[in-house]
């Protein structure tokens, strides 16, 4: 039996449509913090009946998360396989970082590393 095909991207009876957003998108010179940007997060609360908001970067986004949290003086669990902006963020959050390891399988965080991690940070 063959495998079945796998293919990214979009179905090209929706490539004129996609098109043609992008274009009015890249046009407008708003690609952030612009009427789509709304758009979509009038549709992302409608469609989850909570309140949205959007950020232009992950560094964006887990700042305020982490702000919001107040990581100040705590440590947060990092996995190892990640990019700067995670740890960073925590540090300029006022946080410490411990990275947990990744499984080598799945380059996932290892759930066991985690929870030895966590035991240690238990008051």
């Amino acid at each position: 039996m063959a495998p079945q095909g796998f293919a990214i991207g979009f179905d090209a009876r929706d490539q004129e449509r996609m098109l043609a957003l992008w274009h009015e998108i890249l046009s407008s010179n708003r690609w952030s913090e612009g009427p789509w940007t709304r758009r979509f997060e009038q549709r992302w609360s409608e469609w989850n009946g909570l309140a949205a908001l959007s950020f232009t970067s992950w560094t964006g986004a887990a700042l305020a998360a982490l702000e919001f949290i107040d990581v100040r003086g705590e440590t947060v669990l990092c996995p190892s396989n990640t990019y700067m902006a995670t740890p960073m963020s925590v540090i300029k959050s006022g946080g410490t970082v411990a990275f947990v390891y990744c499984n080598r399988e799945d380059l996932c965080m290892s759930f066991e590393d985690f929870r030895r991690k966590a035991e240690k940070l238990k008051p």
